[in-house]
């Protein structure tokens, strides 16, 4: 499937011309990007000789994406079904509040170990929450200690039987070709 079945220049530039950003990448900039994500490690050296640039050029730019925020520290890739963490679960936690954005209530269920991820939503729920659980006894740990945050006036748990995709890493969601439309100059 081509990536042009998702997506038309046109649709793409519309899409940019309406996006608040804070900055633009250079061509260059992509291209480090795009081969920390490939190499799943931030080793400059290799990124300079892979791209034909000098060693201190790449590590100018990359100092400089550090310095504007794009980059914040480098992660881990760990597998967590070989440390027995064999559930996910998505939740969806409706609250009783008044007023407010809800971050107090957020900031507990986010404090629950297990939990993931926790967002903030619009609709008919508030939240949902993403967690990872060793087995069915810690699903209920986690579901329990979320119903017991005040304020939370219900949730609905689904476990997930398959992952078809979960990355984590931004650039690997977006092929080359569209991050020069959308991220480039």
């Amino acid at each position: 499937m081509s990536n042009d079945t998702f997506w038309t220049i046109k649709e793409l530039r519309k899409i940019k011309d309406h996006t608040k950003k804070r900055i633009t990448l250079s061509e260059l900039q992509l291209k480090i990007l795009y081969k920390i994500s490939e190499m799943k490690e931030v080793n400059l050296e290799k990124i300079s000789k892979e791209l034909g640039v000098p060693k201190s050029t790449v590590h100018y730019n990359y100092r400089k994406l550090e310095e504007e925020r794009l980059i914040q520290g480098v992660s881990l890739k760990i597998d967590e079904t070989l440390l027995g963490i064999d559930i996910t679960a998505i939740s969806f936690v409706r609250t009783r509040y008044v007023g407010g954005s809800g971050k107090e209530i957020g900031e507990e269920l986010a404090k629950i170990p297990g939990v993931i991820a926790v967002y903030y939503v619009l609709g008919d729920i508030d939240f949902i929450v993403i967690s990872k659980a060793f087995n069915r006894e810690d699903l209920r740990r986690i579901i329990d200690s979320m119903a017991k945050v005040e304020g939370v006036e219900r949730t609905s748990t689904q476990y997930v039987l398959n992952i078809i995709k979960e990355e984590k890493d931004f650039f690997a969601n977006y092929p080359v070709d569209l991050a020069k439309i959308l991220f480039g100059q």
